[in-house]
């Protein structure tokens, strides 16, 4: 979940624990301000449990967050 105050790029990244880019979601483009949650898919094979990291971007501001699937 996110809250943007103004129109602002965004990009939400999903790694493994290995560091391989996974998923890319929302492309750098811009949205309007309000409240958005991301639903993330890991790909096909991931069924496995493990840790992934998520990284937001929203213009120069570079938040993570790990998460772990059991």
């Amino acid at each position: 979940n996110y809250t943007l105050a103004a129109a602002t790029p965004v990009l939400v990244e999903l790694y493994d624990a290995a560091g391989r880019l996974l998923q890319t979601y929302g492309n750098n483009q811009t949205q309007q301000p309000g409240n958005y949650r991301q639903q993330l898919n890991l790909p096909d094979g991931s069924n496995m449990g493990g840790i992934y990291f998520v990284k937001l971007t929203i213009q120069n501001n570079i938040y993570a967050k790990k998460i772990v699937k059991y």
